[in-house]
């Protein structure tokens, strides 16, 4: 296999996981794994659910694009811009997202305080 193949199938895998992250976390005890979230401080947990779920498949969905382009189009000079210019700055994007949404909806004060 040519390392170009195997990045496709590497690629192809991770992007699965992360869209299958974003569809298990819809699901009543998918919940659990949001890591980093202080259950007793959420407000809405179903809010939450929904919006890290939307947040990891616009990630895997970016991911899979990027394995994509990048097997099709790597011998391609245009390829710099649209990996590095557009597709990188869009997944940081998504994961500060996912870092605030989660900060947002812990909004019930810890141990009475605020």
């Amino acid at each position: 296999m040519t390392p170009a193949t195997i990045g496709l199938i590497g690629g192809l895998w991770v992007g699965a996981a992360v869209l299958a992250l974003g569809l298990a976390v819809r699901w009543p005890r998918g919940r659990r794994l949001i890591r980093g979230v202080d259950w007793t401080r959420v407000s809405d947990p179903e809010g939450l659910a929904q919006w890290f779920s939307l947040l990891m498949l616009a990630l895997g969905a970016l991911i899979l694009v990027n394995t994509g382009l990048r097997y099709a189009w790597r011998d391609e000079p245009a390829w710099p811009i649209v990996g590095h210019d557009v597709l990188a700055p869009a997944m940081a994007l998504v994961l500060l997202a996912t870092f605030l949404i989660k900060r947002r909806f812990q909004d019930r004060p810890r141990d009475g305080r605020r």
